[in-house]
């Protein structure tokens, strides 16, 4: 396991200014779930990482109140869209990006940040120096001229091409400048954009580890450890909980990979376990030097609460079958399936709709006397159990009268008369409320209907 060291060194050409500096360094398993130091593990780093950084950064508490009221320690931004380039993962890119604008002072007086400045242009004191400050303290050519022909009647500037035929660091001096401090301090200074040095702690352990977090307690090892998850790779979902790290393997479906997932707990495991198993965050180490490993913290977030993914496992041959009575005639369908059925019948087929509807009812009937003897045998020996009643809820059809053209309005005949308190599918109980004429009429009308799945209960 690796995370990121952090620490302050003095920048280069102003040493009572510091500067942010990073390195990767070895750190055991139990510091990241138990002390949440933050680890690294591949080449990216998880999004939030960089926006609770820059999220401190720009805390009220780590800002100098002096120098806030004069804007100089203005807010700073994240990357966007950082990846991995050039050896550097997207954090150490944003190290390096806080570096080009942002410095670290302790007990920095605004006196103090304008002696600096004045130090740093005396010792460049040049031609482009002095220009620059000129052009930056006087927002206009005249202004700019009226003060150096104060300092040289001599000159003789007519356009800003003529400031170029004199060497301005000779003519005008430092203080001519005295009153304009801010343009000192923005151009004496590499940067104006300021924090306490308190801030480093406010992010770091006691030996500099990154820290952002109380504990990181989730995190999953893929065996082996491609970084492509192959069709045999095993996912184990792990959790440091009571000083002890839980492994819990994904298992699914595929049975191939549980002969290795009981090898590895054999072999890792510190107390009991055939698949899921118990061991130390010592372990959790040897696993990862043995090469055969790989560790990630795919929950990891430091701006909001993610709940980790649970590992799961398939009982092969598990299965319990439902049915339902599928759709059956009613009076709203178009009247060529009901002469359809109706000649199939060698019934007539002459009359107005609401006569068909009729003769559809009285056939439902008779066919339903005929075959009541196979739907009793047949649901007296296999009960049932409506588990829901909504419409949307379907199952297989009852394997019965599978040939007959109204075979789901005898089903639903039969249901309607022997369902019991509106659960049990019985073929000993009976519901004598309609008689099969007013029941067969009722459903092609649509007052009643039968909906819901049942499962076998024998």
């Amino acid at each position: 396991m690796k995370t990121y060291n952090l620490s302050l060194e003095p920048d280069p050409e102003i040493p009572r200014l510091q500067m942010l500096s990073v390195d990767v360094v070895e750190v055991p398993i139990v510091d990241v779930l138990q002390r949440g130091i933050h680890p690294v593990w591949t080449f990216e780093d998880p999004a939030t990482l960089q926006e609770a950084f820059v999220e401190r950064l720009n805390a009220v508490d780590v800002k100098i109140p002096h120098l806030e009221q004069l804007d100089y320690c203005g807010n700073v931004d994240a990357l966007a869209q950082a990846r991995y380039y050039q050896g550097k993962s997207p954090f150490q890119q944003l190290v390096e990006h806080l570096n080009h604008g942002l410095r670290f002072v302790s007990n920095l007086t605004y006196v103090d940040l304008l002696n600096i400045a004045r130090e740093q242009l005396r010792k460049r004191w040049n031609r482009q120096t002095a220009y620059r400050m000129l052009s930056a303290s006087h927002r206009d050519f005249d202004a700019m001229r009226s003060l150096v022909k104060a300092k040289d009647k001599r000159v003789k500037i007519s356009g800003y091409a003529d400031f170029d035929n004199y060497d301005l660091s000779e003519i005008l001096s430092l203080d001519d400048f005295a009153d304009h401090e801010q343009v000192l301090i923005r151009e004496g200074l590499p940067v104006i954009n300021f924090r306490t040095t308190d801030f480093l702690q406010r992010v770091v352990d006691n030996q500099g580890r990154l820290r952002l977090a109380e504990r990181i307690p989730n995190f999953t090892l893929v065996h082996p450890p491609q970084m492509v998850y192959l069709r045999d790779s095993l996912l184990y979902y792990g959790e440091w909980r009571q000083g002890t790290v839980h492994l819990h393997p994904d298992l699914g479906r595929a049975l191939s990979v549980r002969p290795k997932a009981r090898e590895l707990a054999q072999k890792w495991r510190t107390g009991e376990g055939e698949y899921c198993f118990t061991t130390t965050p010592a372990r959790v180490d040897e696993m990862l030097a043995s090469g055969d490993f790989r560790v990630a913290f795919p929950s990891l977030d430091y701006r909001r609460d993610r709940q980790p993914a649970k590992a799961q496992a398939s009982i092969p041959g598990c299965r319990v079958d439902r049915y339902s009575v599928g759709g059956y005639l009613r009076e709203n369908a178009a009247m060529g399936q009901f002469k359809d059925i109706l000649r199939e019948f060698g019934v007539s087929m002459s009359g107005r709709k609401e006569d068909l509807v009729e003769k559809i009812a009285q056939l439902a009937v008779t066919e339903y006397e005929q075959h009541e003897g196979e739907l009793d045998a047949f649901f007296g020996d296999h009960r049932f159990v409506r588990i829901r009643t909504g419409s949307q809820e379907t199952g297989r059809p009852f394997p019965v009268l599978e040939n007959h053209l109204l075979r789901n309005m005898l089903l639903a005949m039969y249901v309607q008369k022997h369902l019991r308190a509106n659960t049990i599918l019985e073929a000993d109980y009976s519901n004598e409320t309609y008689d099969p004429l007013d029941l067969a009429r009722a459903l092609l009308q649509r007052n009643i209907t039968i909906h819901g799945a049942f499962l076998p209960a024998n």
